[in-house]
């Protein structure tokens, strides 16, 4: 991605963001969004409704003068929302998302994860997983990712490596655990502990300032404390200043007798940098000791339903002070989708809601709203990472990590092609000068607009002539093709919109009903990655 440089760009429209670290989210219905030429927010200007684009970029005070910025005009049915912050993924089994969800979560790692991710000691192979797994998140507006790699340092380096290419926010870690794994796929404590510095090393070394290195115990099962794993983590995360990830009292498969939370803390590995995936069956006292750490629970709705035994009460813990992002779990969840992450997030407080005791579901203490939900995909996932001032909105100054939406009714985000039809003839002359005539097909190619969906095309046709007496021809002919859009919008916009609904509704819908096919573009760091639902690099 260093050929893709950000432009100065103004953005006229609609937008949705949490400002300022609210919890809820503000809808502005029309304003002049300014990138500067290093990819940050320059300008947040909210414009009257009916202000004209250009208008409204001199009433934002942008120079009449001098190198103007390319302005960018939202329709109706179009808004920037800031990129989504995935804070959980265990990118190697993307091999197998959405399968193995019949199974205990014991049986799930023995039978899918450990043979999936030994299966990156192919680094080649390692490399076509995460290819295929990068374009499935970017192109669904994941800007930031928190990457679980695998034990081997190669194909770690194979995922940081394709993170810069793509020119994603990453996190990557290489996964540490000296017990419990599966067959052949385990280390030994100085394997661990070599590896994982030798990773961080190689990472930071690469001197990209989107992608760093993540400090990775699998979890307290797989490893060691007497062999003193753990503290050896805990003392390369200080060395080095780099975050945490891990798992934390996720479900009965992995409850012991000593809190996780006590035992990360014990060994140096809760920090304000610290993001542990799931929290089922945290207890308040843990709870309290994460706060003081000022760590973060990856919230990961959908895999707790297969695997967790339970649901996270988000909500809850949100108003004793816990700071909450969320994840897709891949592939503990079967979604690269960050929007079915927040949808799994309202159904679940919803059903924890139902099933409390009467007293306290009257409260709706634990209910969350989409918008809460929203938070957490955005903000939550920057203040985990320690980012909040960098990404998660559109306050000024920070990183331009945004999502370009589009609900209209134009929806097209893929050209299409058409077909064709020709036809030629030709002209032959026998010895004698004796005529025949000859016939052929040909085709025709169209191509199809990517914004309207309909196109049309030339193709070319060729004949072959014969006469009685064996003279032969050829001739020239022509064809025409009509091309559509491969996405129509009668039947590709998941996103139904009509005209009496407002901005708040349209948002909404596409929050509850929206995917890929209404992800126009995706910009990370004011360059933009993703056009018209195509992916900038391959």
């Amino acid at each position: 991605m260093d050929n893709q440089q950000p432009l100065n760009r103004c953005f006229v429209g609609a937008m949705m963001h949490c400002p300022n670290g609210q919890r809820d989210v503000e809808i502005i219905p029309r304003a002049v969004l300014m990138v500067d030429a290093q990819g940050n927010i320059e300008k947040l200007v909210p414009v009257p409704i009916d202000m004209k684009a250009e208008d409204a970029v001199i009433f934002a005070g942008v120079p009449k003068y001098g190198q103007r910025p390319q302005v960018v005009e939202l329709l109706a049915g179009e808004f920037l929302i800031p990129g989504f912050i995935d804070t959980h993924i265990h990118a190697p089994q993307f091999q197998f998302a959405g399968t193995g969800t019949a199974v205990s979560l014991m049986e799930w790692l023995q039978e899918f994860a450990y043979p999936a991710e030994k299966r990156m000691d192919d680094a080649e192979f390692a490399k076509l997983v995460y290819n295929k797994l990068l374009s499935y998140l970017i192109r669904n507006g994941t800007t930031t990712a928190v990457y679980f790699g695998s034990i081997q340092l190669e194909a770690n380096k194979v995922l940081a490596d394709l993170c810069i290419h793509y020119g994603q926010r990453a996190y990557v870690g290489k996964v540490a655990m000296d017990q419990n794994g599966g067959p052949g796929y385990v280390e030994t404590t100085e394997e661990s502990l070599k590896a994982t510095e030798a990773f961080i090393e190689y990472v930071l070394g690469k001197k990209n300032p989107l992608v760093t290195p993540i400090v990775t115990p699998r979890f307290i099962p797989t490893c060691s404390s007497k062999a003193r794993l753990l503290t050896g983590l805990g003392k390369l995360a200080k060395k080095y200043n780099v975050a945490i990830q891990s798992h934390i009292s996720e479900s009965n498969d992995e409850i012991s007798d000593n809190s996780d939370a006590e035992t990360f803390e014990s060994h140096g590995l809760l920090s304000s940098r610290c993001v542990m995936a799931h929290g089922v069956k945290l207890h308040s006292s843990d709870v309290s000791l994460l706060v003081s750490k000022g760590s973060t629970v990856a919230h990961c709705p959908l895999s707790n339903h297969f695997f967790a035994n339970g649901v996270f009460p988000a909500k809850r813990w949100m108003h004793h002070g816990l700071n909450i992002s969320l994840g897709t779990d891949i592939a503990g969840g079967y979604s690269t989708s960050m929007l079915s992450s927040i949808r799994h997030a309202v159904t679940s407080s919803r059903a924890l809601n139902d099933l409390a005791p009467t007293a306290h579901k009257t409260a709706g203490f634990d209910i969350m709203n989409w918008r809460e939900a929203f938070y957490l995909a955005t903000m939550g996932g920057a203040k985990a990472l320690g980012l909040e001032r960098t990404i998660g909105s559109f306050d000024v100054g920070k990183s331009f990590d945004a999502i370009h939406v589009n609900c209209s009714d134009s929806l097209v985000n893929k050209p299409g092609a058409g077909g064709g039809f020709g036809f030629g003839g030709g002209l032959g002359r026998d010895k004698d000068g004796g005529f025949g005539f000859g016939w052929g097909g040909g085709g025709g190619a169209g191509g199809g607009d990517g914004k309207k969906g309909a196109g049309g095309g030339l193709g070319g046709g060729f004949g072959g002539g014969w006469s009685r007496d064996g003279g032969a021809g050829i001739g020239g002919g022509f064809g025409a093709g009509a091309g559509g859009g491969e996405n129509s919008p009668s039947f590709n916009n998941p996103v139904p919109c009509f005209k009496n609904d407002d901005l708040a509704q349209i948002i909404e819908k596409f929050i509850n009903l929206g995917d890929d096919r209404n992800i126009y573009s995706v910009f990370i760091g004011g360059k933009q990655i993703v056009y018209y639902g195509r992916m900038a690099v391959n």
